[in-house]
């Protein structure tokens, strides 16, 4: 199913690794125990990717192996998404600014919600 646009939930959004520029509690996954994900686990989940195949791992590699294909994560896209969703020094609006240049070059717009004011 192609998307003309994503929606990053900001508060469900993990990112950041540790420190002030991160975002949401626990570790780093597509989904993690305390119910947060980062940028890739938030967009799987809008591909109609269940929670039993995001909770405790950190990239996609593994949906193919379960027949699950999103054509949007491609190694290099996966990669690049990883590198600025963990990036401890750039902050959350960097990251959204570089996740929303990357997707444009897709086709696909990113909406933020539930970004606090």
């Amino acid at each position: 199913m192609d998307r003309q646009k994503l929606i990053l939930d900001y508060s469900k959004w993990r990112c950041g690794a540790n420190g002030s520029n991160s975002v949401g509690e626990g570790f780093t996954m597509m989904l993690n125990n305390e119910g947060y994900s980062c940028c890739l686990g938030l967009f799987s989940k809008q591909y109609n990717v269940p929670d039993c195949y995001l909770i405790d791992f950190g990239t996609p590699d593994h949906l193919v192996n379960h027949g699950i294909q999103i054509p949007l994560f491609t190694n290099p896209f996966v990669c690049a998404a990883v590198q600025i969703n963990d990036d401890p020094n750039t902050t959350p609006e960097q990251k959204i600014s570089s996740i929303g240049s990357m997707l444009k070059r897709h086709g696909i717009e990113l909406e933020v919600i539930n970004k606090p004011d």
